[in-house]
């Protein structure tokens, strides 16, 4: 076994002190430029690393950070950590990365662990503990951020996402597109940011004039397989359910696995929505419309908040919020709405028997008013009418109640429709 080659060892060879060659090491002034390229060669030529140990104990810092994460595996917390180590790397420090396995007792563990390592910094995401515990397990540590987690009474940094901003835009859209029987699936109990997704949910619910129904909400695991579970068993108690928003895009994907197990398509007869805008959202079938959430900059802000506690500055803020975007997708499409010229129901009639409607009745006027030509139906709902084009251009129906082209003015079969493209005005 070779020799481990010391700091000692550098200063014989170079005929200095310990001291010059630990202010070489340290890129201290204090030596003249010919006496630094000595030591410098000597320094390679006898393969000298200086002991990480040692410095530290010189320094009192140990140029290592710990990010701990509730589940390594969801991509959502993997590009925050990219966003981190990204900005750690720049700045000469390593990572500790931990998971947790959404376990509080485990949090806990891990916790005392990078205390006991004596980490310089500490990015806690998303933290399944209560404020009690927090508060005492991060008393120790030097400079902490959160991310998507705030403590009240505590001037600790977080960099958190506006759920309540993305839980009422998401309602916002499935109720513009015509849905009015909502359901969420809204995480883990643990989680703060559930709280604010249901804030948003309900408001948003109340500004549309819906009721908030809490048999319709349902906690979950965030994954898959608790997306599936609880959507499963949401949907085949309420099976009036015709949107469904979803605590991220992995519980969304287990709820779009739940609805084909259930015989229900995606988006005709329910709408379902995610969060976080991970690269699968857009490739399930069909794609989740969703909120996207910048993961990677919330590790880079967050770690530039972590270094600026630790080099002694005080943070601009104690909180950074950062709103979401809404993306819509085909799993809850756009308001998409035609005009239906309506006619006496008598000229409805055969061909009402001709075309059978399947889930539920048709959508027909029974008032026998034909000038009431506005009324609409969702995207995706079916019915048999006859789709009449209500515009400068085509202003009539000829009583045939076949499907008349917007652009040659032809008139074309079906006659039983389902709601697409808007009609043109």
């Amino acid at each position: 076994m070779s020799k481990r080659v010391t700091i000692a060892d550098v200063a014989a060879q170079a005929s200095v002190s310990l001291m010059t060659v630990s202010r070489v090491i340290n890129g201290a002034n204090a030596v003249s430029e010919g006496t630094r390229q000595r030591v410098l060669a000597v320094i390679d030529e006898l393969g000298y690393r200086p002991s990480g140990i040692a410095r530290s104990l010189a320094t009192r810092r140990t140029r290592t950070l710990g990010v701990v994460v509730p589940d390594v595996s969801n991509p959502f917390f993997s590009d925050i950590v990219l966003g981190v180590e990204h900005v750690a790397y720049a700045e000469n420090y390593n990572v500790f990365l931990c998971n947790t396995e959404e376990d509080p007792q485990r949090e806990h563990s891990v916790l005392q662990s990078l205390e006991q390592k004596q980490v310089d910094g500490l990015i806690l995401c998303s933290s399944r503990l209560s404020d009690a515990e927090l508060r005492q397990a991060l008393i120790r540590h030097p400079a902490t951020v959160l991310i998507n987690r705030q403590l009240s009474a505590t001037d600790i940094c977080a960099v958190v996402v506006d759920y309540e901003l993305g839980a009422r835009m998401l309602v916002e859209h499935v109720v513009q597109a015509g849905r009015r029987r909502l359901a969420f699936l809204d995480g883990p109990a643990s989680s703060q940011s559930r709280a604010w997704r249901q804030s948003g949910y309900s408001k948003a619910l109340a500004a549309a004039g819906l009721t908030y129904a809490p048999m319709r909400v349902r906690s979950c695991a965030p994954s898959a397989a608790g997306g599936q579970q609880a959507a499963r068993a949401l949907l085949s108690t309420y099976p009036e359910i015709n949107a469904l928003l979803c605590y991220n895009d992995l519980v969304a994907v287990g709820a779009l696995q739940a609805a084909t197990a259930l015989g229900r398509r995606v988006p005709q007869d329910i709408a379902i929505t995610g969060f976080d805008d991970i690269a699968l959202a857009a490739l399930v079938t069909p794609p989740l419309t969703t909120c996207h959430v910048p993961r990677y900059e919330l590790g880079v802000q967050a770690m530039h908040l972590l270094l600026q506690q630790i080099n002694g500055n005080a943070p601009a803020s104690d909180a950074v919020i950062v709103p979401p975007e809404l993306i819509v997708r085909a799993s809850a499409p756009q308001s998409s709405r035609i005009a239906l010229a309506f006619h006496p129901i008598s000229h409805l009639s055969p061909l009402l028997s001709q075309h059978p409607f399947s889930g539920g009745d048709p959508m027909i006027n029974t008032n026998n008013h034909p000038e009431r030509h506005l009324e609409t139906i969702p995207q995706g709902e079916t019915v048999a009418f006859c789709r009449c084009w209500q515009s400068s251009k085509f202003p009539y129906c000829d009583g045939s109640h076949r499907q008349v082209n917007a652009e040659t003015g032809d008139h074309v079969a079906p006659v039983v429709v389902t709601a697409g493209p808007p009609a043109e005005e």
